[in-house]
This record gives C-alpha cells, structure tokens and sequence, in this order.
C-alpha cells in the first residue's frame, strides 16, 4: 500500500494468475469553481413527493404578496 501511495501507480492482486482485486491510489480532485462548483455537494432532507408538488397553492400566496408590495 505504502508503494501505491509513493508512486502513484496500481497493483493488482491475483490468484493463480486470475486477478482478484485492484489496489490504486486516491485522487484529490482539484477544487472546483465558478459555475458548476457545488454540482454533487447538496443533500435534500426531504422526500421528492414533497420537492415536486407544491402543496396548497393557497398557503404559497407569494404573487398576491409580491402585488401588494409593488402597489403605488
């Protein structure tokens, strides 16, 4: 594991010549930014039923508000 980590380079293992399993090192991935940068890094505590339906139109009310706060 120690030259994995060192050299950067895989091994496998085998079995009677069959190969078993694949030792290969971790890659930091590059810090990302700018547009896209938070893409995977979210995580919805709520079920999608409740993400997709917006529930009773009557308590969103936000277009009645949004008039009442531009009135002249």
């Amino acid at each position: 594991m120690r030259r994995v980590h060192e050299t950067g380079q895989a091994v496998t293992i085998t079995n009677r010549g069959k190969p078993l399993v694949r030792i290969e090192p971790i890659r930091q991935e590059p810090a990302r930014i700018g547009h896209g940068s938070m893409r995977g890094s979210v995580e919805l505590l709520v079920p999608d039923h409740e993400l997709i339906g917006a529930g009773d139109p009557g308590a969103w009310r936000t277009l009645e508000e949004w008039d009442e706060v531009t009135k002249p």
